[in-house]
């Protein structure tokens, strides 16, 4: 966007260089004739200049003021669509975020599920896998450690593992001590 900006404003500086150097050119070829035919004199031809230059040069200056409110105008939009890009940006941020939290936990959900499955099942391994990957999810859960304590304690016959996956779940659900 900048560089649009910037090339916007290049060209009309370009305009307003061209615009002058023909008003420039103008001026010299109407004042021109009159001194190379001897018909005004030297100082008339000067002051005649000087009017010109002076009217040309409010028109000039009308053309920059002009340039330059438009070139605020423009700066002004720039700035007010810059500022709606962001929050649009911080709003999809948020919904993005909104949306990853509801997945993580339906795919805390799948998973768990998938791991009782599979222990009821008896595919231990499979259902270790699950359990893993819910508690990867959320390290916290209670009942996930409580069931990768059984399966470790008696179906894969870990009982480091079982140790420390009942110790978590007191630690984290002490009410539920049954």
């Amino acid at each position: 966007m900048q560089g649009s900006i910037s090339g916007r404003i290049t060209s009309r500086l370009q305009c307003t260089v061209i615009f002058i150097l023909a008003l420039l050119s103008g001026i010299f070829m109407r004042v021109s004739p009159a001194l190379s035919d001897g018909s005004v004199s030297n100082r008339t031809a000067f002051i005649n200049i000087n009017q010109i230059i002076e009217e040309e040069f409010k028109k000039a200056t009308g053309t920059v003021s002009k340039t330059e409110n438009s070139l605020a105008e423009l700066l002004h939009k720039t700035q007010q669509e810059l500022l709606h890009a962001r929050q649009e940006i911080e709003n999809l941020k948020k919904l993005l975020q909104q949306t990853m939290e509801s997945h993580r936990h339906e795919k805390f959900s799948l998973y768990y599920n998938m791991g009782c499955a599979y222990q009821l099942a008896g595919e231990y391994k499979k259902a270790e896998y699950w359990f893993l990957n819910a508690l990867a999810l959320n390290p916290d859960d209670p009942y996930v450690h409580f069931n990768l304590g059984i399966l470790y304690d008696d179906n894969l016959g870990n009982k480091k593992k079982a140790r420390y996956h009942y110790q978590r779940f007191l630690q984290l659900a002490p009410e539920d001590k049954d």
